[in-house]
């Protein structure tokens, strides 16, 4: 079917989140995207029984609600463990205190939307990892053609302010 207008979303397709052993974690499609939003993006997340989110993380520039659709799963946050419902809200701030991930530990998949302001200046921290991703140019959710910069980060790589500049001599 066609689309009525270039802001509304309709017949997406979901794609498959798989972990680095590839295994599927969960279905998503991006709805914000495909109906042209800028400043919030919306995701519909199918997640799998006995499967995790995204590992346990944390954004500094941007902030993420969920809104459960069906089923039930298990929001971590901060060192909490919330069970939500059909019908349940929960705000995501940004900073450490609000570190999340959802968790389906039940035997049928859990629907939420996962609602989030789209800064193209953002870090995530995952903290039970050790890294952190830095992006630019394209929010995390965003046209990743759009990224001026992105990266996956170990936490401890770190170098000194002037490291690799040039010695000047007058």
């Amino acid at each position: 079917m066609s689309k009525p207008h270039p802001n509304v979303a309709r017949d997406i397709e979901p794609s498959a989140l798989r972990d680095n052993a590839g295994t599927l974690r969960l279905w998503r499609r991006q709805l914000g995207r495909a109906a042209g939003g800028r400043e919030l993006g919306c995701s519909e997340i199918e997640l799998l029984p006995g499967q995790a989110s995204w590992p346990l993380h944390y954004h500094e520039g941007n902030e993420e609600a969920i809104y459960m659709l069906a089923g039930e799963a298990t929001l971590r946050i901060g060192d909490a463990r919330v069970p939500l419902r059909a019908g349940d809200y929960a705000a995501l701030p940004t900073g450490a205190a609000h570190a999340h991930q959802m968790v389906n530990e039940g035997a049928s998949a859990a629907r939420y939307l996962c609602i989030s302001t789209m800064n193209a200046l953002d870090i995530g921290v995952y903290p039970e990892l050790g890294s952190f991703y830095a992006g630019a140019g394209a929010a995390p959710g965003g046209d990743k053609s759009q990224r001026t910069f992105f990266g996956f980060f170990d936490r401890s790589a770190t170098v000194e302010y002037w490291t690799g500049e040039p010695d000047k001599q007058d």
